[in-house]
């Protein structure tokens, strides 16, 4: 004969999973980016650098803008200096 199990043996009971604690999402917190005692800005070279480029872009938009005209070159030159530097705070005086 086959034996019955009590009532209360754990096939009986439907296994309960233990309850897990609520998950807690983490978060993340960065510093923000700043300037520390041994880093340096840019040398003023770099920077030169890229305000000739700047105004050379300028001043080919300016061309391209006006027709792409022979000759005209340091027009188009001074006026994207003057509104390169303006733009960035600087003043520039007249260059040859």
């Amino acid at each position: 004969m086959l034996e019955k199990e009590p009532a209360g043996s754990a096939e009986a009971k439907p296994k309960r999973k233990a309850e897990a604690a609520p998950r807690v999402k983490k978060k993340i917190v960065t510093a923000p980016a700043t300037r520390t005692a041994g880093s340096k800005p840019a040398p003023p070279i770099r920077r030169k650098e890229n305000m000739h480029e700047h105004i050379q872009r300028r001043a080919y938009e300016l061309w391209e803008s006006e027709g792409r005209p022979a000759g005209r070159e340091h027009a188009h030159w001074l006026q994207a200096e003057s509104e390169v530097s303006r733009a960035r705070g600087h003043h520039v005086g007249v260059s040859r």
